[in-house]
């Protein structure tokens, strides 16, 4: 029985550091050294964007922690919604709420 749970636990262990170690290695491969993050661009509007908003931001976290920097982009938000998005993007340091002309001067400095 002790022997049992033994190989079971080492099983579940290995296959966890073997999860982990694919993972960095992709990692390596397509992000390398570089210092440049992939974009995320989100464009909101209607209502419960800030719903949506978070419904993306969630899954990326949970999607393994993936590094990235989310532009919510502003087209068209109500008062309300257009605070709930920019308190939910202030939480969060991969994400940036702002405005079309905004994103565009961002997008330029990086070309």
């Amino acid at each position: 029985m002790t022997e049992t749970i033994l190989i079971i636990a080492v099983t579940l262990l290995s296959i966890v550091g073997l999860t982990d170690a694919v993972n960095w290695a992709i990692e390596k491969l397509f992000y390398g050294k570089s210092d440049h993050l992939p974009i995320l661009v989100v464009p909101l509007s209607g209502e419960n964007a800030n719903v949506k908003l978070h419904e993306i931001i969630s899954r990326e976290h949970l999607a393994g922690g993936r590094k990235y920097r989310l532009y919510a982009v502003d087209c068209g938000l109500d008062d309300r919604e257009r605070t709930l998005c920019g308190q939910l993007c202030n939480a969060y340091k991969t994400a940036r709420f702002c405005d079309g002309g905004e994103l565009m001067n961002i997008l330029q400095n990086f070309a």
